[in-house]
């Protein structure tokens, strides 16, 4: 009985927790406007030189992913576990 009742509390903390954290987000940048925020990005110069490097780094970032994916399972081929 007492399995079922926490299996099934779980996901009522999970949504617990996200309302929190969406209460803490709204008292956080209740100071903030929307459309001030969207004026800002607006005046961040995309020219050429910067666009290209940002996009150049997103670029890489992604397919750096992939292969820390392919070889995490060969880390553990190296170590050491007898002690």
């Amino acid at each position: 009985m007492k399995k079922k009742f926490f299996h099934s509390i779980w996901p009522l903390f999970g949504i617990f927790l996200f309302a929190v954290a969406l209460w803490v987000l709204h008292h956080e940048l209740r100071e903030y406007h929307y459309h001030d925020v969207l004026r800002h990005l607006a005046e961040i110069p995309a020219h050429g030189k910067t666009l290209k490097m940002g996009k150049g780094l997103d670029l890489i970032s992604k397919k750096e992913i992939p292969g820390e994916i392919i070889l995490e399972p060969y880390q553990f081929m190296w170590v050491n576990y007898s002690y």
